[in-house]
């Protein structure tokens, strides 16, 4: 393996590996912890200790991605949500059932993909016992950028699904509007240059 790139994380460097992609199937298979699975557990690590905007004052902690790290398709939601939060996994609380729920109907195993969000920490707002939603902001979807493109360099996925608006922004680097860009394929990542 040849070293593509280093990024400075805040407390220690970060070494991504150079195209093609080891030849493993990660936790389905292959090489028992591949060189994928490896760099996405030292990001997510990393990751729990991120200070780079407000809104991990508001979540429980920092809820990376999960799934297939050589997955050839990437989801991307917005941000958890208060199940996602306190368990620290992405898609698992009420989004998580319907997401669950259509892969199903499509036939998609979602075993075979890499699920994330563009935000990493719940912003919300305490309304009584309840914690509820509260859209991220321009600032806060583009501080998060930084991890999204982490894991798109690791996992090089060839398909990025945005899950909506704030999903899309992220992938894209700009503000994406739903209704003219659904359904519509556009270049993403290292793609988009």
């Amino acid at each position: 393996m040849s070293i593509e790139s280093v990024k400075t994380f805040p407390s220690r460097r970060y070494v991504s590996w150079s195209k093609p992609r080891p030849k493993c199937g990660g936790f389905f298979g292959g090489n028992d912890f591949s060189a994928t699975a490896h760099a996405i557990a030292r990001a997510r690590d990393e990751a729990a200790g991120c200070r780079r905007c407000p809104l991990y004052q508001l979540g429980a902690q920092t809820v990376f991605g999960e799934g297939l790290t050589t997955a050839p398709a990437m989801l991307v939601g917005k941000q958890p949500g208060d199940q996602e939060d306190l368990q620290g996994r992405p898609f698992v609380g009420p989004a998580g059932r319907i997401l669950n729920n259509a892969l199903e109907a499509a036939k998609i195993d979602r075993s075979k993909l890499y699920v994330t969000n563009a935000v990493k920490h719940f912003k919300n707002e305490r309304r009584g016992k309840r914690r509820l939603h509260k859209k991220p902001n321009a600032s806060e979807i583009d501080r998060c950028k930084w991890w999204l493109d982490i894991e798109l360099e690791i996992v090089k996925p060839k398909v990025g699904i945005a899950l909506g608006a704030t999903a899309a922004r992220s992938l894209m680097g700009q503000p994406m509007k739903t209704e003219a860009s659904r359904g519509r394929r556009f270049p993403f990542g290292a793609d988009q240059s």
